[in-house]
């Protein structure tokens, strides 16, 4: 990674809350008009790696400073998230489900540690099912597109560059993305401890701001989290903290599926800011008329200055 100068965390299970809708139409419960789509008769690759903050160990104890978000910074997202799991009732179905998207993120507008409004510009989201040999690639509306999201009357005002009104699809996809980040403190800006922690400490207030980190939608409850100081290393000169972290997510809707995540989470020393993350693990699905299916899910990310 390059300089990195600033970024509040977004939705991080955000895309995980549209997995029901693409598990449903994958084993033919219900079915998604997606803007574009392409198909395969190949099965769909493991996506790209996402640049995770590991290293090796340089330091024992970090003491973090804070920086509150800087109007004119930005920074690029990258995710990439990966469902892959095999339905054994009403009928056997093994498949895959692998989203990815890239925002660049300028912020326009902020107070303290909240942002109050971005320019988000995307260059890529789209999402691939596989079904045996055949995948399906789905391009989102907002891709290849830029928008303006601001937090008025508490609450988020979604519109295009020249501030046009949006379509349904495309504000329901930038309010999944951005209702963590935009009109809401920045949760390691908060939690964040204030004294030193040495390799190996638990982290309470980390594990707090996981909830947040990971759960802002409404359609997500996360529970059952801790984080721990695994190791400190240098990511691109800079010292970065190296969080050992686990939480149970609980998505609504049909089918509902539950996870249990475990993986590691980077925050920078020098201002609390968030690096990348990196978590994994099973899940079950569950739905109307007797639907079962066990899986795993994976979900990345990285950012740019």
């Amino acid at each position: 990674m390059a300089n990195f100068a600033y970024g509040a965390p977004m939705s991080r299970l955000s895309c995980l809350s549209i997995l029901p809708a693409v598990f449903a139409s994958v084993v033919g419960c219900s079915k998604s008009a997606p803007s574009t789509q392409s198909t395969t008769s190949s099965s769909s690759s493991s996506p790209n790696p996402v640049a995770s903050a590991s290293a090796a160990p340089v330091l024992k104890t970090v003491q973090f400073k804070k920086s509150n978000p800087a109007v004119g910074a930005s920074f690029k997202r990258t995710q990439v998230n990966q469902l892959k799991a095999t339905s054994s009732s009403p009928s056997v179905v093994t498949f895959a489900v692998d989203a990815h998207s890239s925002v660049r993120v300028d912020v326009l507008a902020a107070d303290e540690k909240t942002i109050l409004k971005v320019k988000a510009t995307y260059s890529d989201n789209a999402t691939t099912n596989t079904q045996g040999s055949k995948a399906v690639t789905e391009t989102s509306s907002v891709a290849g597109k830029a928008y303006i999201i601001e937090f008025v009357d508490k609450k988020l005002l979604i519109t295009d560059e020249n501030h046009k009104k949006v379509s349904a699809a495309e504000a329901s996809t930038l309010k999944d993305d951005f209702e963590g980040l935009v009109g809401k403190p920045d949760p390691l800006l908060t939690h964040t401890p204030d004294l030193p922690l040495a390799v190996g400490d638990r982290a309470l207030s980390i594990a707090e701001a996981t909830r947040e980190l990971f759960g802002p939608n409404a359609d997500v409850a996360i529970e059952d989290t801790s984080a721990s100081l695994k190791e400190i290393a240098l990511v691109d000169g800079q010292r970065v903290a190296i969080f050992a972290i686990q939480l149970k997510v609980t998505t609504s809707g049909n089918p509902k599926i539950v996870g249990h995540l475990t993986g590691t989470l980077g925050v920078r020393e020098a201002d609390a800011k968030l690096v990348s993350y990196a978590i994994d693990g099973p899940v079950v699905l569950t739905g109307q008329g007797g639907l079962k299916g066990e899986g795993t899910l994976a979900m990345t990310e990285a950012r740019v200055y």
